[in-house]
């Protein structure tokens, strides 16, 4: 008996740095839909739309209501580790997003401007 819960013990603690790293491991539809991002517009608030659908530049996405120096140019994103990356129409890349959990991600553009989205 005590032999199995030395071994389970053992088991748990050294496989777990592999379950974490799994569990940060994102999927391209976990971050389809709708988010919330930050803009430098009166509300201060602007939507980005994700899409899981492909063409030629990667997966599509969509700005509404955003006026900020690099977030109105976003029409795609890639899924790079934990990060995203925004891309323009031609799929210059724009923004490096970062995960901090999965509903909520900041990084900043060729501007500087601080950008976070979040759900």
């Amino acid at each position: 008996m005590m032999r199995r819960a030395a071994f389970f013990l053992l088991l748990c603690c050294t496989a777990s740095p592999v379950f974490a790293q799994a569990e940060k491991t994102l999927q391209p539809g976990e971050l389809s839909g709708d988010w919330t991002a930050t803009d430098p517009n009166p509300s201060g608030k602007c939507m980005l739309s994700f899409e899981v659908s492909t063409d030629s530049l990667g997966y599509r996405a969509y700005a509404f209501g955003c006026t900020g120096p690099d977030l109105h140019l976003v029409a795609g994103w890639r899924l790079r580790g934990t990060s995203i990356l925004l891309t323009d129409a031609t799929g210059k890349s724009l923004i490096n997003l970062k995960m901090k959990d999965r509903t909520h991600f900041e990084g900043s553009g060729p501007s500087g401007v601080p950008v976070e989205i979040s759900r």
